[in-house]
């Protein structure tokens, strides 16, 4: 109070009535330096501040406080100050696991994850994320993970040994997980590997055989262009021996179908054969051959004409052929200079050609093979004949090839025996002569063996 003790009757007493303990004041959402202020102000003491993120109070505000209302004087008073909206952390290049639990760990949530493939950065890595910085408490952050390297790819073309025409249809197989691909229309494939893919890329088709065989690759980090193949169908040998009997027929032509087939007419000039000197020959046809093979010689016939082939698969032996050599006949007639046929004169083709004997028309046909080079004669006794000219390389059949034939009796050649060809015997008898001197038995003279000839055929 303000006075005790004696004094004036009337004098004024003041007095100061206790309010109690002093109120801590609540200073949330008060600036940091202003909430200070104010609990020193009511005779309290700034305790321990401490920092927190906070989705709803402006940075250096403060969150919360330890104590507020009635306390004894000097008393501390912590504070939670606000650093304001939490951060999401920058998680590139870590885990996925440590990116996720440290997104949550900063209040925040696993967004979508998505995978890409990356050349820098480590498979199951994070390359990167949706966002970063401040936001509010239980953001989704969208996450890509690396698949690690992207694949490379192994590509090229199979084609015909010309290099310009496609093989379609050929399977080209990488093992070792490598995949699988089939060429186009322009023989073009492509295989899609692991990064660091190593193993054997190997084409395959029925029926064709391959340049190179197949491809090692080890360790492929770049595409690979331009691993090409060579394509060559497969062939089959149709082979036999030709013979005519049993002797070798050489030099016959022996001709598949088309050339035996795409592959072999186009890279192998056809596959025709021609027989050696034992009469064995050799054609080649394509894998899967279908057509005829005709053996041809200009001098020969064959059985059988040809033999035919469907779906060849394999070499087919002993396809043998029998020859039979051409011939050719030449025919005519034997007559003497009246025109009169002359009967059983026999006609022979020399240097291994036939023989025949004139009918009653004086007729005569002999055979003679094909090439034949030589010439005719004609036999008769008492008879002397005119031939053809002889033959060269006979490669067809001759008609008219006629003889004149002269009795030999008849010494000056009008058809007739009679007193003129007696006039020239009597005139050189018993000198040395020959036909023409009435010689007729061609014994160096003229004598009674001539005459005796001579009356044989005497026609008066």
């Amino acid at each position: 109070q303000g006075l005790v003790g004696p004094a004036v009757s009337g004098t004024a007493v003041d007095l100061v009535v206790s309010l109690g303990l002093p109120v801590i004041p609540s200073v949330v959402g008060q600036a940091q330096a202003t909430a200070e202020a104010n609990i020193v102000a009511a005779t309290f003491t700034v305790g321990v501040v401490t920092t927190a993120y906070s989705d709803t109070v402006s940075a250096g505000d403060v969150i919360s406080q330890g104590l507020v209302g009635p306390a004894v004087s000097g008393t501390a008073v912590d504070l939670v100050v606000s650093l304001g909206l939490p951060v999401i952390p920058s998680v590139v290049g870590q885990a996925q696991a440590t990116a996720e639990a440290n997104i949550v760990a900063a209040t925040f949530t696993v967004g979508v994850v998505t995978t890409a493939y990356s050349d820098t950065v480590s498979a199951g890595d994070v390359i990167s994320q949706g966002l970063v910085g401040p936001a509010v408490s239980g953001t989704a952050v969208d996450l890509v993970v690396s698949d690690g390297p992207s694949p490379r790819i192994i590509s090229g073309y199979v084609l015909e040994p010309d290099d310009v025409t496609p093989i379609e249809n050929v399977g080209v197989i990488a093992d070792n997980g490598g995949g699988s691909d089939v060429t186009d229309a322009t023989g073009y494939y492509e295989l899609t590997v692991d990064y660091g893919w190593s193993g054997i890329v190997d084409p395959n088709a029925v029926g064709y055989s391959f340049d190179p065989n197949d491809l090692t690759l080890i360790n492929v980090i770049t595409d690979l262009t331009d691993q090409n193949f060579t394509g060559m169908l497969d062939g089959y040998i149709i082979s036999g021996t030709i013979l005519d009997g049993v002797t070798p027929i050489e030099g016959v032509t022996v001709t598949p179908e088309n050339g035996g087939g795409y592959f072999t007419n186009k890279y192998d000039g056809g596959g025709i054969g021609i027989t050696d000197a034992e009469g064995y020959y050799e054609v080649l046809v394509d894998y899967n051959f279908s057509g005829a093979v005709t053996p041809t010689h200009n001098a020969y016939t064959f059985a059988p004409l040809s033999n035919s082939y469907s779906n060849v698969l394999a070499d087919v032996a002993s396809e043998d052929y029998a020859g039979t050599m051409l011939t050719f006949s030449i025919s005519g007639y034997v007559e003497d200079i009246l025109a009169a046929p002359i009967e059983g004169v026999v006609v022979t083709a020399q240097g291994g050609g036939g023989t025949d004997t004139t009918d009653a028309a004086g007729f005569y046909e002999v055979w003679v093979d094909y090439g034949w080079t030589n010439s005719l004669t004609a036999v008769k006794t008492d008879y002397t004949f005119t031939a053809p000219a002889a033959f060269v390389d006979v490669t067809v059949n001759y008609v008219d090839e006629d003889f004149l034939a002269k009795l030999d009796a008849d010494i000056d050649g009008d058809g007739f025996v009679d007193v003129a060809d007696l006039v020239i015997f009597c005139q050189n008898w018993l000198m040395a002569g020959e036909l023409s001197d009435g010689d007729l038995d061609e014994d160096g003279g003229i004598d009674n063996f001539d005459f005796a000839e001579l009356a044989e055929y005497w026609q008066p």
